[in-house]
């Protein structure tokens, strides 16, 4: 039985790592300093708070995509078929090549660039509620020594 339950725990322990540590990268910029053990505690008593923010943005994220990539079936098909028209010889073939090209490239790194975004947008978020208790408010001066607030 233990070669059959194995993978499972596997990966039981491997989810419950990769969420203890998600946050590990933005707790060192928000707080400017590398700190894996307050980082780790942050997350300590959140598992399923941040496994079902994490799957709801992958689910929103994926629709996101999968729509994207139908456009660009749409678009990259239109422009195919424009370009079978005129024919790959011509200028003209050559110009509908770099439409398709730029048609396909520039919305791509945009969606890619928006992923990052997303993602960094809910590491932040997420950061800013597990660490909102625990955070004095700044003095009328302004932060305190080191240009941070302090932490509590």
């Amino acid at each position: 039985w233990l070669p059959d339950v194995m993978p499972f725990v596997t990966f039981v322990i491997t989810l419950w790592i990769s969420l203890r540590t998600v946050l590990i990268p933005t707790a060192a910029a928000v707080e400017n300093d590398i700190n894996f053990v307050e980082a780790t505690k942050a997350t300590g008593g959140n598992f399923f708070r941040l496994l079902g923010s994490l799957i709801l943005l992958s689910l929103i994220m994926i629709a996101c995509l999968i729509g994207f990539a139908i456009a660009m079936f749409i678009l990259v098909l239109l422009t195919g078929v424009a370009g079978m028209g005129i024919g790959d010889s011509t200028a003209g073939g050559a110009a509908i090549g770099i439409v398709s090209l730029l048609l396909f490239l520039v919305p791509s790194l945009f969606v890619a660039l928006a992923c990052q975004l997303v993602s960094y947008g809910w590491a932040g978020m997420a950061w800013g509620a597990l660490r909102k208790d625990n955070v004095r408010a700044c003095g009328p001066d302004g932060p305190g020594e080191g240009g941070v607030c302090e932490v509590a």
